[in-house]
This record gives C-alpha cells, sequence and structure tokens, in this order.
C-alpha cells in the first residue's frame, strides 16, 4: 500500500527531487508568513472590537443624554 498522499513526490520518481525542494523552500517562507498573517488578523480583531465597543459606548452616552431631555447628544 502506497503511504504517501495522492499528489505527493514519491522519493526516486521523476522530478520527486526537484518537488521535494521546491517544497522545502516553500514550507520555509509559508511557515513564517502564516504566523504573520495570523498574528495581524487577531491585531486587527482586538482593534475592531475595541473600537466598537467605544461606539457602543458613545451610543449609549447619546442615548442617556436624550432620555435626560437633551437637545442634543452629541
Amino acid at each position: 500500500m502506497n503511504a504517501e498522499p495522492p499528489g505527493s513526490p514519491a522519493e526516486g520518481s521523476l522530478g520527486a527531487v526537484r518537488a521535494i525542494g521546491a517544497f522545502g523552500e516553500f514550507d520555509g517562507y509559508w511557515t513564517p508568513a502564516l504566523r504573520a498573517v495570523t498574528e495581524s488578523v487577531a491585531s486587527l480583531r482586538e482593534a475592531l472590537v475595541s473600537a466598537a465597543d467605544v461606539y457602543e459606548r458613545r451610543d449609549a452616552d447619546s442615548a442617556q443624554g436624550f432620555s435626560l431631555g437633551a437637545s442634543r447628544a452629541f
């Protein structure tokens, strides 16, 4: 039974050395790049959640101003 996943280069097959080398190069820059993208997305999420909290707080303060009879909330 073949233990290699479909599409994987089999050792000794035509092009295997080149494919394995290409994968090694790809893996070398993919892992740090994936980590950078993941960290950037997490930072963006934090910024958006923070901005949403500010707007919710502002809107709640505005609504409270209207309920107290203020002519203008902002």
